[in-house]
């Protein structure tokens, strides 16, 4: 089931392992934060440096909320989960960049 969130992402942070943001979601009149990361060597992996890691985490959000909730991506959700939970992510991605 999609979902009809829209999302904003704050400013990234920048960790020994990964790229990390605060996302604020607003759904149904509600409004809550996600902790999302990205890990450097999925970054390289999908974007090969061509776009900032911003650009990844935005497709990789709305690409999962036009199959999931918001409520199903809980509180924090690192990008590689996307990636396990539909086959489909990698083939599509680089179309959403």
């Amino acid at each position: 089931m999609a979902s009809s969130a829209e999302f904003e992402i704050g400013p990234e942070t920048e960790t020994a392992t990964h790229f990390s943001y605060d996302v604020t979601l607003f759904d149904a009149g509600r409004t809550r934060t996600l902790a999302v990361t990205l890990s450097f060597q999925d970054y390289d992996h999908w974007s090969h440096g061509r776009v900032p890691p911003v650009k990844v985490v935005d497709a990789t959000l709305r690409f999962a909320l036009e199959r999931m909730t918001s409520a199903e991506l809980g509180d924090a959700l690192d990008c590689s989960t996307v990636r396990r939970r539909f086959a489909e992510f990698e083939r599509q991605l680089s179309g959403l960049l």
